[in-house]
């Protein structure tokens, strides 16, 4: 084996030996069947009709958003593609936008690339992930269901998995917002931390989603507890704030690009120019023509929806791109119009329960036995039937003989359909699903019948409770009222919690709907977006809200008592009045609510945030406040408060006194001691510095002027100074005593995720995630070295005890030893499988210890650079490692929610500290 290549004649001689040469590259690329990905690529592209009717599209990035300016879609990956760091790309797009033509026509131009130079070109790898719904969700079995369809050879994830790591593929994961079908909303956030489990090292990831499944736009991805209106459980999430994601949002087509459409649909004779003058004479269709796929279906459907009156709705485009294929008769087929309707929306009700949204022919077959009375169909007769389904132009059939929709969009239509029969009927069993979305209701708007919805749905919540039935009732008629402020489609989070709030209580009110006549014990909401909804007095009791998104909710009165709210977001709610005894309300977050006068006795309220909380006279009698935050919050005494903490009664008098301050906005990155330890900095998201001091826990100053996430803090030895690292490329230097900005120090390409001072306050350095470390002198503001040589971001500095040398860790598994005076390479270290998250000095001895993403400590002997001793025990990534003041013992901090104190001479393992509830 070789790094760069062999001589013109070694591979003659080689096989005379029976010796086989390969380059590094060659032999890593040999570790998967590539070529099949390759040819994958390529046929899913070219010579198909997408290839002849595909347009260049255009986006919008995120970082523009302030001053959005359309950018070449496949010129703007091409880019990221090129830019170190940048490991994780989203490309969001409401239904329609084209996100998979795209995913196909990147992944073949890709293809063509590596076929024609394989040692040059990373190899594109497409995963369709609807095909992933049927497996157990983890990255590995995603990868092993696709080479498993693509090749015969035996497949190890792990080994391609390395490959990605290594800079030789990109992974294109497309439909994410399919994933699973509609199963527990919860479950999106264990799928999307398997996907991004894929962006590390050099890797390349595109995930491709409809936008509104990320509801805080980037930050859902870039810190995926947040994604999908707050339904992810922060417990099992490992992956908050990572660095190097992009995120784009697909445009709808231009004028120019419609008109491009249109002649690669309408080749000649057909006039195109005629055409595109059709769709401005009809009304409103010029607005649903800029949409790529609803182009295509009006395309096929014009000459029908020509001869509407009046404006022309996107259930009407679906509705006449069906009804060719319901019309059709033939002597020699079975159905007629009204059998293909109920056969089709009986096919949408069963895909839509099913956990991999598909049905078998046979069932299909069973149920156009109905049509038939008592008499049994024949083989021939189910054949002609499978035949006859098989022409609708809505429906995929494969080779086994499973029927699914061509596009999410037609299953959710044809759910709307069977919706508006139900209503019409007043039928509550049509709301027997599997949970709806807003994307049902955004079609069943379109129709007459969602007039019914206030009457139909109010009275299935007047009785008692039924499972589905009652929660679907619940949303529709939630959604009924957020459509009087606009379209169901697209993203919810631009509308205002309090405006939509106001709308929802009025419109209820107009249709005489009382939300105390709701049954709803028991009812299962988890993940339910639902801000504003008006639930005052409700019965609630034992329902399931866990995660749920409750802003500026009223639920005044609700008897909620033994429900879950764990995770959810009810900031700015109304629980006044409310029965919450016995609740599960952990982690809540509830900053700003009015619980004035609700009963939480015995409710949990361990970790939940009530900031600005209005808590005038609760009853809190056996409640658990372990870790709430109270800052700001009116009307708690703070002996009660104080005793609620230490789990002591209320009786009695105390003196204490409780110091509340308002803290961040947003999470807090890192703390940082000052060295005499009499005031705290800490650095957040919500991009400040604040400085505590510790005796009074009173807030001192906030430093203001980063222009993005603050990620580290650290202290000069004297404690006059203060360096701070951020998302926005630079160092700010701060005079603590006044909170003056001294110094910005530019010059990073990406954000600096570690800042350490030398022991003489004289120096800092920087570790960037643009793979550099820098050093600077502090005095003067000025860069004195760049260091380079890693090859991924750069996750931790440290400086010995005399100054004279720095340890850099890296996300490329090394550590790095420079020279600080001269700015030199002293050594690498290597032995770790994983990226290196914490580096630190033994004190002025010759040790340093390192924690890794392989969840090992090594120690090493920094003067010749030997691995003295690996300490392994932890279950997941080692976040941080410090030393004893003399050097043996050392602690370290995992992601397995453990501290572990090791004897650093023996590496014996001396205690593990457990109690932590999510890992360091």
């Amino acid at each position: 084996m070789a790094r760069s290549g062999f001589a013109n004649n070694a591979h003659a001689v080689a096989r005379t030996l029976l010796v086989q040469l390969r380059t590094y590259d060659a032999l890593l690329r040999s570790l998967a069947d590539l070529p099949a990905c390759i040819e994958a690529g390529l046929r899913a592209f070219q010579g198909s009709a997408l290839e002849r009717l595909y347009v260049e599209q255009d986006v919008l990035l995120d970082e523009e958003l302030e001053a959005p300016q359309r950018r070449a879609l496949v010129k703007s990956v091409d880019d990221w593609l090129a830019e170190p760091g940048q490991g994780f790309l989203a490309l969001l797009g409401d239904f329609g936008t084209g996100k998979t033509s795209f995913a196909k026509r990147y992944a073949a131009a890709l293809a063509a690339l590596a076929k024609g130079s394989p040692e040059e070109h990373r190899v594109p790898v497409l995963i369709d992930l609807r095909e992933a719904r049927s497996t157990t969700v983890s990255l590995e079995n995603i990868l092993t269901h696709r080479f498993q369809s693509l090749s015969p050879r035996p497949f190890n994830p792990q080994a391609l998995l390395h490959l990605n790591r290594e800079g030789h593929l990109v992974l294109i994961f497309d439909g994410f917002d399919e994933m699973l079908g509609y199963s527990d909303p919860g479950q999106y956030a264990e799928n999307l931390r398997q996907i991004l489990r894929a962006a590390e090292g050099r890797a390349k990831v595109v995930l491709t989603c409809r936008t509104h499944y990320f509801r805080d736009r980037p930050e859902a991805l870039k810190k995926p507890d947040q994604a999908a209106g707050g339904r992810l459980d922060h417990r099992r999430h490992t992956t908050v704030g990572r660095a190097g994601t992009r995120v784009f949002y697909l445009c709808d087509f231009s004028d120019a690009q419609l008109e491009d459409f249109l002649q690669r649909a309408l080749p000649p004779p057909a006039d195109w120019r005629q055409f595109r003058k059709a769709i401005r004479r009809t009304y409103n269709l010029e607005d649903l023509a800029t949409r790529p796929f609803l182009l295509d279906l009006i395309v096929k459907t014009l000459p029908r929806l020509q001869a509407r009156e009046g404006t022309v709705t996107i259930a009407d485009l679906y509705e006449a791109y069906c009804e060719e294929w319901f019309r059709h008769t033939d002597f020699r087929l079975t159905l007629v119009r009204e059998h293909k309707v109920a056969l089709v929306e009986y096919l949408a009700r069963l895909v839509w329960e099913s956990p991999d949204t598909r049905v078998h022919y046979e069932v299909l077959a069973g149920k156009a036995q109905e049509f038939f009375g008592e008499r049994p169909l024949t083989p021939f007769e189910k054949e002609k039937i499978d035949y006859e389904v098989r022409t609708a132009l809505f429906l995929n059939r494969d080779a086994r003989g499973y029927y699914s929709f061509i596009h999410r969009s037609f299953l959710e239509f044809f759910v709307a359909r069977t919706l508006r029969s139900g209503l019409a009927s007043g039928d509550p069993d049509a709301l027997d699903l599997r949970r709806l979305t807003r994307e049902v209701a955004f079609f069943l708007e379109f129709w007459d019948e969602s007039g019914h919805i206030p009457e139909r749905c109010g009275a299935v919540l007047s009785v008692p409770y039924r499972r589905r039935v009652s929660e679907n009732g619940l949303l529709l008629l939630y959604w009924h009222a957020c459509a009087r402020l606009g379209p169901l489609a697209g993203a919810p989070e631009a509308l205002d919690p309090a405006a939509l709030a106001a709308a929802i209580r009025q419109h209820w009110r107009e249709s005489s709907i009382e939300p105390s006549r709701f049954h709803l014990e028991g009812a299962e909401l988890a993940g339910a977006h639902i801000p504003g909804i008006w639930l005052d007095g409700a019965s609630l009791a034992g329902a399931d809200l866990s995660r749920a998104g409750l802003r500026a909710a009223s639920l005044g009165g609700a008897k909620l008592c033994k429900a879950r709210l764990e995770f959810a977001d009810a900031h700015a709610a109304v629980f006044g009045g409310a029965q919450l005894l016995d609740a599960d309300l952990n982690h809540l977050d509830a900053r700003a609510a009015v619980l004035s006068g609700a009963d939480l006795s015995a409710a949990d309220l361990s970790f939940a945030k009530l900031a600005g909380a209005d808590l005038r006279d609760v009853q809190l009698d056996g409640a658990c406040l372990t870790g709430a935050g109270l800052l700001c919050a009116e009307g708690l005494l703070p002996a009660v408060v104080l005793d609620r903490f230490a789990g002591r009664s209320t009786t009695g008098e105390t003196a204490l006194d409780l110091v509340i301050q308002r803290g961040h906005a947003e999470p807090v990155r890192c703390v940082a001691w000052s060295p005499d330890a009499r005031v705290v900095a800490s650095a957040s998201t919500d991009h400040t510095v604040k400085l505590w001091d510790t005796v009074s826990g009173t807030l001192l100053r906030t430093l203001t002027g980063h222009k993005g996430e603050v990620w580290s803090v650290a202290w000069d030895g004297r404690g006059e100074r203060l360096a701070s690292g951020s998302a926005d490329h630079t160092v700010k230097l701060w005079d603590t005593a006044s909170g003056t900005l001294l110094w910005t120090l530019t010059g990073h390409e990406y954000g600096v995720g570690s800042v350490a001072w030398d022991t003489r306050g004289e120096r800092l350095a920087s570790g960037s995630v643009d793979h550099t470390v820098k050093l600077w002198d502090a005095e003067r503001g000025q860069l004195l070295w760049t260091l380079t040589g890693h090859e991924q971001w750069v996750r931790c500095v440290a400086w010995d005890a005399r100054g004279e040398r720095l340890a850099s860790g890296s996300v490329d598994h090394t550590v790095k030893l420079w020279d600080a005076e001269r700015g030199q390479l002293l050594r690498t270290l290597t032995g770790h499988e994983d990226g290196v998250r914490s580096v630190a000095w033994a004190g002025r001895e010759e040790r340093l210890a390192s924690g890794s993403g392989d969840h090992t400590v090594k120690l090493w002997d920094a003067e010749s650079g030997q691995l003295l001793r690996t300490l392994t025990g932890h279950e997941q990534w080692v976040r941080s490692v410090a030393w004893d003041a003399r050097g043996e013992r050392l602690a370290s901090g995992s992601h397995d929610r453990t501290v572990k104190l090791w004897d650093a001479t023996s590496g014996q393992l001396l205690r593990t500290l457990t109690g932590h509830e999510a890992g360091s």
